[in-house]
């Protein structure tokens, strides 16, 4: 007599269709509801061929969720100026560091990720900003104490907007706070950028509240405008699979040893390791350099 072994197969619904127009399938044994979850993530944040893009989806195409963890914010004056001068915050291949004054170039905290005596658990970020007069930190997982901060995702929180539109009027509210810098598309607006807003006198004069995203010009502006920003609060995620560019200067700490320079008498991170060699192989297996033809 014959004998059958059932097998569960994945039947199609409306969601299936919807990941077509997405390029996202669901996987086998995927819950409709990981599965939704990841349309709505691809949703609302395409992934495409830049560099963060690939960083932003990636776990999403494996069947993975990034967790937030942290979420770090300036502490304000009485009038909401961050009391931090030029405050910046990035995750690197190995280290976290955040800066009061980014210009000064000496941050206020440097954490290595990778090195077990310094940040190796999420649980020593957070002690980092026990009695910061700058930054707060607050938690986003309960469960954060013991999770590898290795897998931290690699980024900053610069943030850049191509375009927005100005209203007619001689003050623009901008949609984010902390302008870094500003590139207007009517250029004869912003000719020459004065002290205060009421040193505008002349056309082609304009000022900017950095602070509070504000934007006044001599005549009514019109046009659109691209500006840089710092964005806060800014959220630590963990991802369970980690991505960040080769090119990072900080992948030293990872893929090379310590020598003595010659010249300085310092140590410096200069001699490839075993798994420095391993993933550059991998690197020249795909991307060879073909010297010698």
């Amino acid at each position: 007599m014959s004998t059958y072994t059932p097998q569960r197969i994945s039947l199609s619904v409306g969601l299936d269709e919807t990941g077509l127009g997405l390029s996202l399938f669901r996987l086998d044994g995927e819950s409709l509801e990981d599965y939704r979850r990841r349309l709505l993530l691809e949703a609302r944040d395409p992934s495409g061929p830049t560099e963060i893009q690939l960083i932003n989806s990636v776990n999403r195409y494996l069947g993975q969720f990034e967790i937030p963890i942290f979420e770090i914010d300036v502490i304000r004056n009485s009038t909401g100026e961050p009391i931090a001068s030029d405050p910046y915050i990035e995750v690197t291949s190995t280290h976290f560091r955040i800066y009061s004054d980014y210009s000064s170039g000496s941050p206020d905290i440097e954490l290595n990720l990778v090195d077990r005596s310094d940040a190796y658990f999420l649980e020593a970020i957070y002690t980092a900003f026990v009695g910061n007069t700058d930054f707060t930190i607050s938690t986003l997982d309960t469960d954060y104490e013991y999770k590898k901060s290795a897998f931290l995702k690699y980024g900053n929180n610069n943030r850049f907007i191509h375009t927005e539109l100005l209203g007619k009027s001689r003050a623009n509210k901008l949609k984010y706070e902390l302008i870094q810098e500003i590139y207007p598309q009517a250029e004869l607006l912003f000719k020459t950028e004065v002290a205060t807003r009421e040193s505008i006198a002349a056309e082609g004069e304009f000022y900017i509240d950095y602070i509070n995203g504000v934007v006044y010009t001599y005549d009514f502006a019109r046009g659109f405008i691209a500006y840089s920003y710092r964005k806060f609060p800014y959220r630590l995620h963990w991802q369970p699979v980690r991505v960040w560019p080769y090119n990072n200067e900080d992948k030293k700490y990872l893929y090379y040893n310590e020598l003595i320079s010659d010249t300085t008498g310092l140590g410096e991170n200069t001699l490839l390791n075993s798994e420095g060699a391993r993933i550059a192989n991998m690197v020249l297996a795909v991307h060879p350099l073909n010297w010698g033809k």
